[in-house]
């Protein structure tokens, strides 16, 4: 029994202690200074903008988990704790909502855990767990829907191409 101890023991000290790891070429180890916090917002914004929203009988939301902001088609698009995506224009004015395509039709999702702008396709991707990505138009036309196997439950997504997704 003692041995089995000293064994485990010794195995538990090699795999806390230190290793230096030589990373590949072209990979930048950048520290963070996490003690030294700075006070000054400019660093990292550029600007705080206030849009006030287009407010009508199809443009009400509740519960509002994620906003995106996608500068080059200066779109906002809020996704909801009720699985909706609302479109406004930089500008505020109401473009549409998923509502509509919210279902069980072949166009439609089920089931939503995270929405991201889709440059490359020029659309919204919205991520159901089962493996599907589902690619709308900021209007909510169906411009590419996605199958995969999942090897880990995703709860996230980002287009790196048109294809290829992280």
């Amino acid at each position: 029994m003692r041995t089995v101890s000293l064994i485990t023991l010794s195995i538990l000290i090699c795999a806390c202690s230190v290793n230096n790891k030589n990373l590949p070429d072209g990979i930048e180890v950048i520290p963070v200074e996490i003690d030294e916090v700075s006070q000054d917002a400019s660093s990292f914004l550029e600007k705080i903008e206030i849009v006030p929203l287009e407010t009508n009988d199809s443009s009400i939301f509740h519960r509002c988990n994620k906003v995106i902001y996608d500068q080059s088609s200066d779109l906002f698009a809020i996704y909801t704790s009720d699985q909706i995506v609302f479109t406004f224009s930089g500008n505020g004015q109401y473009i549409a909502n998923s509502k509509k395509m919210k279902g069980q039709g072949p166009e439609d999702y089920v089931m939503v855990l995270d929405i991201n702008f889709n440059p490359y396709l020029k659309g919204i991707d919205l991520l159901n767990p089962y493996g599907t990505i589902y690619t709308y138009s900021p209007t909510f036309e169906l411009l590419a829907k996605r199958k995969f196997k999942p090897e880990f439950p995703l709860e996230y997504l980002m287009a790196l191409d048109a294809e290829n997704y992280i």
